[in-house]
């Protein structure tokens, strides 16, 4: 079969009361799936096997691969938090196990299977747990405002069009922000999702940057695009200043 999707991992939230959870992409084996816990302090935790049930659909008549499935979690107990989530994910491992002897039996089967795990493994290192080890590979983008002017009122300070997917996390967890000169009044700017406000960067008379969004993850597809829009009324004081969104890269 064709692997058609370069989806291979999906992160799904909690709220209080699922506990069935679907993914779509792939799985291979059971022997290759993780699932990953993420607590409300982004915290995160690999759950062993023992802890959930995996149920991987069944392939399609004359496919090799059965496509998605559900992780069931947790066993027992209540279901996981709003504010936490999970992930679930493929590690395919870097090795390849497919051996053709000479003058043997041939199976185009076989071969087909060997070209679909090496798109497999690709996958993983081109935006997404890398090397193995769960780890998202972090996409940082940084914007500034440099000089002794300041914003104009409701001014785009910062325009990015996207080549890649990029997911942010809720309230864009992992931003940061600096300011060299500190607004007299608290500075709120608008983050917006192809021009649809979807969040705000508010940036404190001491230079606490807080950034809001939804209460869920932000995904920008290729061709979308993020603005952060200045106030309406400007403070007049604060100049010199960068901030740092971060995501990840699906």
């Amino acid at each position: 079969m064709t692997v058609s999707t370069t989806t291979y991992f999906v992160t799904v939230l909690g709220n209080g009361v699922t506990t069935v959870f679907n993914f779509d992409f792939i799985p291979d084996s059971a022997g290759t799936m993780q699932v990953v816990y993420i607590d409300a302090a982004l915290i995160e935790t690999v759950l062993a096997p023992s802890q959930y049930t995996l149920t991987i659909n069944t392939p399609a008549s004359g496919q090799l691969w059965g496509v998605g499935g559900t992780v069931t979690y947790p066993l027992s107990g209540s279901p996981i938090a709003i504010g936490t989530k999970l992930r679930i994910q493929r590690i395919e491992p870097y090795i390849q196990t497919v051996s053709i002897n000479n003058q043997g039996a041939f199976y185009p089967r076989a071969v087909e299977q060997a070209i679909d795990k090496l798109e497999l493994q690709i996958q993983q290192l081109t935006g997404g747990p890398s090397g193995g080890t769960g780890g998202l590979k972090d996409k940082e983008i940084a914007f500034e405002w440099i000089g002794d002017t300041v914003p104009v009122s409701n001014q785009v300070i910062a325009l990015v069009s996207f080549p890649v997917a990029v997911t942010f996390l809720e309230n864009f967890s992992g931003s940061t922000g600096k300011t060299l000169t500190n607004p007299a009044a608290t500075f709120v700017a608008n983050i917006t999702k192809n021009g649809t406000n979807v969040g705000t960067m508010a940036i404190s008379t001491s230079g606490i940057f807080t950034f809001t969004a939804c209460a869920c993850d932000l995904i920008y597809s290729v061709g979308d695009y993020l603005s952060v829009i200045a106030p309406s009324t400007v403070d007049t004081t604060i100049k010199n200043f960068a901030w740092t969104f971060k995501g990840t890269m699906n």
